[in-house]
């Protein structure tokens, strides 16, 4: 791979090449998916200096993963036009930004990272692939109202904390296998129904929203671990949880039930 006047020059490689890994370097420019080699299937280019934009459309039909992350990658892109058989996406902590469409993801989609950048507007979860398991769009400014009512079956992992999210949650159709949810920091409202979550979900992050009304964490999953519904505007009276943690500044807590100042918390 040749470094030419601020361009990664990726059209040397040899066309027989399927898998390239040069991330936790310095490389910096910019880079033109469309000189990849048409048989490759999996590019790390992560946690270097790169810029520019990306042309996510022009890469080659074989690609299964892509990790770009950790780098100063700008502009638009569209999710729209993937390779079909695209198993993995890390775009996280870059500098990306404008509007995302995640209703057309490759069927085989399994894990995506889009975290730390610029995007906005409103997030269809909707239609995601039935084989997604892991979606981190935290520190973003996505807003408007989400729905979890259709989340595919297969996913364990979602996390769209810090954002501009509002409305309220449906939490009784979540995903049978659901193991970690993070929707703090956003302008949620509504009332909390923690009857039905799934039985495998070990994480559950609310606080810093505007849910209000009285919870009952009486039939709380076996699995969970951290529970945390700080600063929100709950009600009534609650009996923290034996086991349960949350985490305030990096710092293991049983406060989970902090800043809501009409609710009354007995310890067990």
């Amino acid at each position: 791979m040749e470094h030419e006047a601020d361009t990664v020059v990726l059209k040397f490689l040899p066309c027989s090449m399927t898998e390239l890994d040069m991330s936790f370097n310095a490389l910096s420019g910019t880079i033109q998916l469309a000189d990849l080699p048409e048989k490759i299937d999996n590019l790390n280019l992560s946690k270097n200096r790169l810029s520019g934009s990306l042309r996510l459309d022009d890469l080659p039909v074989p690609m299964g993963g892509v990790f770009l992350g950790q780098n100063a990658f700008s502009g638009e892109i569209s999710l729209e036009r993937l390779p079909k058989g695209l198993r993995v996406l890390n775009l996280s902590m870059n500098k990306l930004q404008g509007t995302i469409c995640l209703t057309s993801l490759p069927p085989v989609f399994e894990t995506m990272y889009l975290n730390e950048n610029v995007f906005h507007a409103s997030l269809d979860l909707t239609r995601l692939p039935e084989k997604l398991h892991k979606i981190r769009l935290h520190d973003n400014r996505f807003s408007g109202e989400i729905d979890l009512s259709y989340l595919p079956a297969a996913l364990w992992d979602l996390d769209a904390a810090h954002n501009k999210l509002v409305g309220s949650l449906c939490l009784t159709s979540l995903p049978h296998d659901l193991e970690r949810l993070a929707l703090n920091h956003n302008t949620l409202h509504g009332s909390l129904d923690f009857t039905r979550l799934p039985e495998s979900l070990e994480e559950l992050h609310l606080n810093d929203n505007s849910f209000a009304g009285e919870i009952d964490v009486s039939h709380l999953p076996a699995e969970m671990m951290e529970l945390d519904v700080r600063n929100n505007k709950l009600c009534g009276t609650v009996r923290t949880p034996p086991g349960l943690v949350c985490w305030v500044d990096d710092t293991e807590s049983k406060r989970l039930f902090d800043g809501n100042t009409d609710l009354t918390v007995e310890d067990p």
